[in-house]
């Protein structure tokens, strides 16, 4: 009676006995799965009792087996011995406790057969993009503006003066006309500071006259430089500020020069 694990078990168990092919090896067997079974190594206890039924063909070995194999969460071959010994034993003691051990082995292994439901898909989306700081356009600087007004301003002024000396250069060759219509005035001499010194005045007329040419000359090339000046400063004040399309052309004339230029504001 020393085979079975569960004493209740072996009552009818040995009644059923078939011939023993070798009990002393089955028999030693069964007493290292015993050892093993205590310790609560189920896998080897499990082998243990196997072998022993390989080497006496008793059922007991096949249920202690089943036993083995339940506490060892191992529910098919626990399944599988159960079947086994109730093949073997169709109506042992406690037969349905016994059968019931076997269906939950059998419901464990086919939980464990069907492979888990695979992870809900979860799509996982990026964060927007930051939106890019605002671009600060720095207000140009007042400066050149300025300059350019101030610059502009005294270019005015200097064509107001050389219009007013090429004005006075006219009078001046008027003057000259007067006192001697032709060519050839130099026979007009008389005493000097009396009205018959036609040289003298002559010459007092053409000395106005390029003195108020050669004022003209220079307030219409200032006049000019600083207009040009003034309109490519205030061009640069613009550019600074937008980027409106611009042309600018300066045209040389006889007096100076005139500063073209086409702008959109």
């Amino acid at each position: 009676m020393k085979r079975l694990v569960l004493t209740w078990v072996l009552a009818t168990v040995t009644t059923v006995t078939t011939v023993h092919a070798d009990p002393r090896t089955a028999s030693a067997l069964y007493a290292e799965g015993q050892t093993a079974y205590q310790a609560r190594d189920y896998d080897v206890a499990a082998t243990k009792f196997i072998a022993a039924y390989a080497a006496d063909a008793d059922p007991v070995y096949l249920f202690n087996a089943a036993q083995a194999y339940r506490f060892g969460k191992d529910c098919d071959q626990s399944a599988d011995y159960y079947q086994r010994f109730l093949a073997k034993v169709p109506n042992p003691p406690n037969a349905d406790k016994i059968k019931a051990w076997a269906a939950d082995m059998r419901a464990c292994a086919s939980l464990r057969a069907t492979p888990p439901p695979p992870p809900p898909i979860t799509t996982i989306v990026p964060p927007p993009a930051p939106l890019p700081p605002p671009v600060s356009v720095d207000a140009p600087s007042r400066g050149p503006r300025i300059a350019a007004y101030v610059t502009g301003g005294i270019g005015i002024v200097a064509l107001g003066l050389a219009t007013v000396s090429a004005v006075q250069g006219r009078a001046a060759r008027r003057d000259q006309d007067a006192v001697c219509p032709t060519m050839d005035c130099t026979w007009m001499a008389g005493p000097p500071g009396t009205t018959a010194d036609y040289q003298g005045r002559l010459d007092a007329a053409r000395r106005r006259g390029d003195a108020a040419n050669l004022r003209a000359y220079v307030g219409f090339a200032v006049g000019g430089v600083a207009l040009a000046a003034s309109v490519g400063l205030f061009v640069y004040t613009r550019g600074a500020h937008g980027t409106t399309e611009r042309q600018l052309a300066i045209v040389p004339t006889t007096t100076g020069g005139l500063v073209v230029g086409t702008f959109g504001f």
